[in-house]
């Protein structure tokens, strides 16, 4: 029993001689810190979520301009078939094996 209350008295004694600096004990310190702490890493609109957030927007408006692109490709296609009967015609042979009615078509499969 003796032995415990020594080691109590030596582990406050250690706990006395450290010291706490001032700023750990000013209220308006430690209110702004856990305001930050807050703000960066617990909030939903904390800026780690703000981060992955401007990362989402940047792959999504690159996607944008990619479909675009897309767009603007496939409907000069359009154009093109709408106003070119031959070139419509070869889509409709190659794509979806169509033929006109004095025509036999053979189909060669590669293996």
């Amino acid at each position: 029993m003796n032995f415990i209350v020594n080691i109590r008295h030596k582990v406050n004694a250690l706990v006395a001689r450290v010291r706490i600096p001032a700023f750990l004990k000013n209220k308006y310190f430690l209110t702004a810190f856990f305001f930050l702490i807050w703000l960066c890493f617990i909030d939903d609109e904390s800026f780690l979520v703000q981060y992955h957030l401007h990362q989402q927007y940047k792959d999504l408006s690159k996607r944008k301009q990619r479909l675009e692109k897309d767009i603007t490709s496939i409907k000069k296609d359009i154009d093109a078939y709408k106003n070119n009967p031959a070139l419509l015609e070869k889509y409709a042979r190659e794509n979806y094996l169509m033929k006109r009615d004095n025509e036999t078509l053979y189909i060669f499969i590669e293996r």
